[in-house]
């Protein structure tokens, strides 16, 4: 074998290698060992908002990492958030939802452009909200309460309750379609993964 058909063939060998390396990478990133650029950035903004997480989880009595997972989930951690049905902020709270939480929290002069501008209101009003549906739908399976703040706790209801419970709800939507994104189970078990990765990495600690 000649010297030009010796690197030929190792040049080829490189790229084959090259190629093997990537598809593990893709799928590592699909899989959600690896963090891509996105999931960095997210992390980056929510671990410099600890200190308002945890104040605002500790008021209600929730797990600040589920907080962030939530907060991951809705806005990848950008305070000036909106989305295109009109959702505000770090927990992409509806005006009317938050003003109703801000009544009851006697918070004073609230007004809808402090959802994108004030970290530890939105953080509050959301944390407010997000207790009222595990008061509502349980706090033993956060699973129900996560689908309901992603789908709306009247739709959440209606499912639940045509089913004859979250369980039967559950297993009948895993046995006919699968949790891709853009599902209420996908938005759960994303809130609930990125949660646990947090935590793993303590991210939130003081």
């Amino acid at each position: 074998m000649g010297l030009g058909e010796r690197l030929t063939r190792s040049r080829s060998g490189w790229r084959y290698a090259l190629l093997l390396v990537a598809g593990a990478v893709a799928l590592l990133f699909a899989a959600g060992v690896l963090d891509g650029p996105r999931e960095l950035l997210a992390a980056e903004r929510i671990e410099r908002l600890a200190p308002q997480i945890r104040a605002a989880a500790s008021e209600f009595g929730l797990d600040p990492y589920l907080v962030a997972g939530v907060v991951h989930a809705e806005s990848s951690g950008r305070v000036d958030a909106v989305s295109s049905v009109g959702a505000m902020g770090l927990m992409q709270l509806r005006p009317s939802t938050a003003a109703e939480r801000a009544r009851e929290l006697g918070v004073a002069r609230f007004r809808e452009q402090d959802l994108v501008r004030d970290a530890a209101l939105n953080l509050r009003l959301g944390c407010a909200y997000l207790a009222y549906l595990f008061e509502r739908f349980g706090a033993d399976d956060p699973r129900p309460a996560l689908i309901a703040y992603n789908a709306g706790p009247s739709k959440a209801a209606g499912w639940f309750g045509e089913a004859g419970g979250f369980e039967p709800w559950l297993a009948k939507m895993d046995a006919t379609s699968p949790a891709t994104p853009g599902t209420v189970r996908h938005y759960a078990r994303k809130v609930l993964d990125t949660a646990e990765r947090y935590r793993a990495r303590r991210m939130l600690e003081p």
